[in-house]
């Protein structure tokens, strides 16, 4: 096995480890695709109501394939002043895939904090996962 070969089997085996945390925003190109199981389809809702420790995909733009991946952090419950509890996400990490618009190719776009449930590693696998899916759509 050469380094290429290394390299494809390695980011393979990661996108499997990650495949099954990864849930879809419902739209037409989603539903349509064999490769995106229907219970990975969530339907359409704003991105607080994105499921926690898991990563949603969300098609803002189908033409120019213009795709946000939110990974998302656990639940946690806090108690504030005066006994009032609350429960939030512990974080969210929002990358936007490259695309190609109007003005050329853009690069990645990093935004917020990747939550301890997600390593780098799986951070990039399930960006490639997704990348290859969105690419063959187009």
């Amino acid at each position: 096995m050469n380094l290429e070969q290394a390299w494809a089997f390695i980011r393979e085996e990661g996108q499997l480890k990650v495949k099954d945390r990864i849930r879809w925003e419902s739209n037409s190109l989603v539903k349509l695709n064999p490769k995106i199981p229907n219970e990975s389809i969530i339907a359409k809702t704003s991105t607080d109501n994105f499921p926690a420790e898991l990563c949603t995909v969300r098609f803002h733009r189908i033409k120019d394939r213009l795709v946000t991946l939110y990974f998302n952090g656990p639940l946690t419950t806090t108690t504030g002043y005066g006994g009032h509890s609350f429960t939030r996400k512990e974080g969210c990490l929002r990358a936007t895939l490259p695309y190609k618009g109007r003005w050329g190719e853009c690069a990645y776009e990093f935004q917020g904090t990747l939550p301890s449930n997600w390593s780098l590693d799986e951070m990039v696998w399930a960006m490639d996962y997704v990348w290859d899916i969105v690419d063959e759509m187009s």
